[in-house]
């Protein structure tokens, strides 16, 4: 009883520990609430839609996020590594010009990640067999992947300890979602897999850009956004590049 005391008194004044065991609350808090919305929403889309259909979705899905690992790059841990010794060092500038590098880096492949994703599942479904059903839902996730550079707004609010922002963004996006998905079916009664598609692809979009404002939100308390515009490039650009 007595090691748990000194345990709780440490992180209550250690401010290592406190904020340590405050963001490991905030991570568990935000995936374990969105996995559970999730669920939610796959036991209805089973029950309206059906298993076969929910199935078709769900490899959709698989496609989009197998084709973001591969090809998007996010610079997040790059951006995490080089900003902290930025603001361990006091060197604004030098974090404005990771930031936007990052933010380039982040844009860029996401955009290419898009058109190619847009594009394969012609060429794919037609090696694979997949049904028209599949190629179209494939198509409808892959505009997603478009709003996928959320890699450095990520790194910002963890550089500025905003963890609980970051588990915010992802359980408001799941309840956008099951909430959408309720209410159109309340709406129209035709809840199908082609609308069930969409209903994913808009609320994951609102979703990732919800991250974007609220990292740059946070990050225009401290700074000024046009430092970021104006920042010059990093000299150690390719190491950065490399470790991303």
């Amino acid at each position: 009883m007595k090691e748990f005391k000194k345990i709780l008194h440490k992180i209550k004044n250690d401010n290592f520990w406190k904020n340590l065991f405050k963001n490991s609350f905030w991570a568990f808090f935000g995936d374990a609430s969105a996995s559970a919305i999730t669920f939610i929403i796959s036991i209805i889309l089973i029950k309206i839609i059906g298993s076969e259909s929910y199935g078709i979705l769900i490899l959709a899905q698989s496609y989009m996020n197998i084709m973001d690992v591969i090809i998007n790059i996010q610079s997040w841990r790059s951006t995490i590594q080089y900003g902290q010794k930025a603001l361990v060092d006091g060197n604004d500038n030098e974090l404005h010009s990771y930031v936007k590098l990052g933010c380039i880096m982040d844009i860029s492949t996401a955009i290419l990640c898009f058109i190619i994703s847009v594009i394969l599942p012609h060429f794919i479904g037609s090696l694979l067999h997949w049904s028209n059903e599949m190629i179209l839902c494939s198509e409808i996730l892959a505009i997603t992947i478009i709003s996928h550079f959320a890699g450095t707004p990520t790194a910002i609010l963890r550089l500025f300890n905003k963890y609980n922002l970051v588990a915010l963004s992802k359980t408001l996006a799941a309840i956008f979602k099951i909430t959408a998905i309720v209410a159109y079916y309340l709406i129209t009664k035709n809840l199908n897999l082609v609308s069930s598609t969409i209903i994913f692809m808009m609320t994951d979009f609102i979703g990732n850009n919800l991250l974007v404002i609220f990292a740059f939100y946070n990050y225009s308390k401290k700074y000024k956004i046009s430092d970021i515009i104006k920042a010059k490039m990093p000299k150690d650009a390719k190491s950065f590049i490399s470790y991303t």
